[in-house]
């Protein structure tokens, strides 16, 4: 906790069952410690198998950054194109992709979309692979020469598919069960790192889209642990007149035990009612007033108040705005390098 600029000993602590299905949103400036303060979370959240955590890493740091967490044998697993020891390959198969994945992700017209519907309803599991090949059967052939399906439809849809479909991550061979290994792994609350840095956003959020859709569609079934999504750029999903899986998530999934972890520059991108759904609000430093006057509009607490205060927070200094507190609280999240090496050092003095 702190106090204007003097650090109190007193640990501020969220109860996680009431705080990840409601929703959390981390905003800042750049520089400010948003991906330091999301390091510190996941580091105490590793303690605990009461919620799975999906965390999508653009930036490949969250591994390393974990890796070496007492728990992380047991509570962390890690996917990546190249993975190092002790992480597993990302390969999606073709046959786990549907039509509805790509919806709010890949810019498809209504033609385009219709065109990969009817190929998903003819083919069932190969539709991606048969959508892909320039090869078809007699009846195919005649659909295109009556001008029911469009060459030059198929020709964008193709090139789109390519663009998103990159790096070997996606293929015909391998990978069936990806997708829902990694729902098993949030089943028994583990933390999932998906490795996309060296992958286009497009891919990133197809395999994001692919995950949560089976990780939600499974939650509406049966009620398990508590699963979190941890998104990085969330305007990138959460935007005005956008309809995807993760604005499902944001409107709904408190109902079901699943919530976002929304990090970003520009909080006034993501929609007032999206906003509003977002119980827990980690407010780091941000000199632009637009973005101030969207996070106040939308906090538990009054802050009306506070917009110099937050214009003017040194990195890793925030306040906490969330209907579980009764009051907006101002902290200052530890240096995580540091807080890691203390938690492990005490962790090895126990077990000396």
């Amino acid at each position: 906790m702190r106090s204007g600029s003097r650090i109190l000993e007193k640990e501020v602590l969220l109860d996680g069952m009431q705080v990840l299905p409601t929703h959390v949103l981390v905003a800042s400036n750049t520089g400010k410690g948003k991906s330091n303060t999301i390091k510190v979370m996941l580091y105490n959240l590793l303690n605990h198998d009461y919620c799975g955590v999906l965390v999508l890493d653009p930036h490949n740091e969250y591994y390393a950054a974990l890796k070496n967490h007492p728990k992380a044998g047991e509570n962390l697993k890690a996917y990546s194109p190249n993975p190092e020891r002790g992480a597993f390959t990302l390969k999606i198969n073709y046959k786990s992709v549907k039509p509805w994945h790509f919806k709010g992700i890949v810019p498809f017209s209504e033609a385009q979309s219709e065109t990969l519907w009817f190929y998903y309803k003819k083919f069932k599991e190969n539709w991606m692979t048969e959508i892909l090949d320039d090869d078809r059967d007699e009846e195919m052939a005649s659909w295109f020469e009556k001008g029911k399906l469009k060459e030059g439809t198929l020709s964008v849809i193709q090139r789109r598919l390519e663009l998103a479909l990159t790096n070997k991550t996606f293929s015909a061979e391998g990978g069936e069960t990806t997708a829902k290994d990694i729902v098993q792994a949030l089943d028994e609350g583990k933390k999932v790192i998906v490795d996309t840095s060296r992958l286009a956003s497009e891919t990133e959020l197809l395999i994001g889209s692919i995950v949560a859709n089976e990780l939600f569609d499974k939650a509406k079934g049966e009620k398990g642990k508590m699963k979190s999504i941890v998104i990085e750029e969330a305007p990138r999903v959460l935007r005005e007149g956008e309809s995807n899986v993760f604005s499902a998530i944001a409107r709904e999934g408190r109902k079901f035990g699943v919530g976002l972890i929304a990090i970003t520059q520009l909080a006034s991108l993501i929609p007032r009612e999206i906003l509003a759904n977002m119980n827990t609000k980690i407010i780091l430093g941000n000199e632009m007033k637009q973005e101030r006057e969207a996070l106040i509009g939308s906090a538990a607490q009054d802050l009306s108040d506070d917009s110099k205060t937050i214009a003017g927070l040194d990195k890793g200094e925030a306040i906490i705005s969330s209907v579980y507190t009764k009051l907006a609280i101002p902290v200052q999240y530890p240096k995580f390098e540091a807080f890691a090496e203390n938690k492990e050092n005490k962790t090895a003095k126990r077990f000396a």
